[in-house]
């Protein structure tokens, strides 16, 4: 009986190893895909390796995404994160990257800018981020840079957090604990000004 007992116990945490290794995976090759995809497009505004043709970005007038789009990179020096943003918030905008609330603006709007993703995967490290480190934001028509104010978490109840503000703000937001098997009911929320 004991033995059955081991070979379950051995069996299901291959199971998981498995799964936990697949996950990973897959959003290393999709997110890998995505940063390509917005990396080229951002290429065609004139972004390169050492700066920025300003005559070829877009005016943020006449730039609108829909939903599913890729549509930029979020880039966070201190941690080492460089990933596609897609315009959405629902599971599948999550999946490879980091999704944009649509009910919130775009930088330079002048109002709040809230930007989500999953706390195992694209925000794993979103915790090791201090007051004063620097976050930038790669679009068609611009490379914005905010720096970071405070974070706190929150209960995910708390749906007045999102859009709340007329002044320009940043928000990075992810469930918490961090790397949590469970569905967390707390989100981690860092919060940072334009430069």
């Amino acid at each position: 009986m004991l033995r059955w007992i081991g070979r379950i116990f051995i069996i299901s945490g291959l199971i998981v190893l498995i799964t936990v290794g697949y996950l990973l995976y897959d959003f290393y090759l999709g997110s890998n895909y995505q940063t390509k995809e917005a990396h080229d497009i951002l290429m065609n505004y004139g972004y390169n390796d050492d700066d920025i043709d300003v005559n070829k970005l877009l005016k943020r007038k006449d730039f609108e995404p829909r939903i599913g789009e890729v549509y930029g990179t979020l880039e966070i020096p201190a941690i080492e994160l460089l990933l596609p943003i897609v315009y959405g918030s629902e599971l599948e905008h999550l999946r490879y990257g980091i999704g944009h609330d649509p009910r919130t603006a775009l930088p330079s709007d002048g109002e709040q800018v809230f930007l989500s993703a999953h706390n195992d995967s694209a925000f794993l490290n979103i915790g090791d981020l201090n007051p004063g480190d620097n976050i930038f934001i790669n679009t068609p028509f611009g490379r914005f840079e905010y720096i970071i104010d405070y974070s706190e978490v929150a209960h995910e109840s708390e749906t007045w957090r999102v859009g709340n503000n007329d002044f320009e703000e940043l928000v990075l937001m992810t469930c918490y604990p961090f790397f949590s098997l469970t569905r967390p009911e707390d989100r981690y929320l860092v919060y940072a000004k334009p430069v």
